[in-house]
């Protein structure tokens, strides 16, 4: 990418496998890219845009817990007709499967989150694992998405361990 950047006189953006600030930082000194695109990376993450443009920004629990919460609070919303909670849960399993990546202890929830299906049920899994996570004595209140080195990957990918059947299912629901 370098050598196509230094004969172009466009604009070069740089993209794929942006997963965390590091990794775009990586991106930037090895290619010279003028710009990023960042897709799957904001999954679970959507505070990646800040981490990158402030270097110093982190996801601590409160921020993570507004978050979480509040994106839950819009899919009820959108779906709140009784006959739709389950649609919501649904469609909601796997972003907070994206959500609870990085955080430890992250395992004893996923099983819960793949039986989610009420969406009134979320908040309470949510606030549940924000407790366990406050009152562990692990002390680490950061979330982390990827090794600190750059090439460090994902080596849990919420999209192939959540419930398929019910994900595949949704377009014929005609909701």
């Amino acid at each position: 990418i370098r050598q196509i950047k230094n004969l172009l006189s466009i604009p070069v953006i740089g993209n794929g496998n942006i997963l965390s600030r590091e990794e775009a930082f990586h991106m930037q000194d090895k290619t010279g890219v003028d710009g990023l695109m960042v897709s799957r990376g904001a999954l679970g993450n959507p505070w990646l845009f800040r981490q990158i443009k402030e270097k110093n920004f982190e996801v601590d629990l409160d921020i993570w817990l507004s978050g979480v919460l509040q994106h839950i609070a819009w899919q009820a919303k959108a779906y709140e007709k009784p006959e739709q909670a389950r649609f919501a849960a649904v469609c909601m399993r796997k972003h907070i499967l994206w959500y609870v990546k990085g955080w430890p202890k992250a395992r004893f929830i996923r099983d819960k989150i793949n039986k989610l299906d009420d969406i009134k049920f979320a908040k309470e899994i949510i606030l549940e694992f924000a407790s366990v996570l406050k009152d562990s004595d692990s002390g680490l209140f950061i979330r982390r998405t990827t090794e600190e080195n750059c090439e460090g990957r994902f080596t849990w990918d919420p999209k192939f361990e959540m419930d398929r059947s019910y994900d595949r299912a949704v377009c014929s629901d005609h909701l």
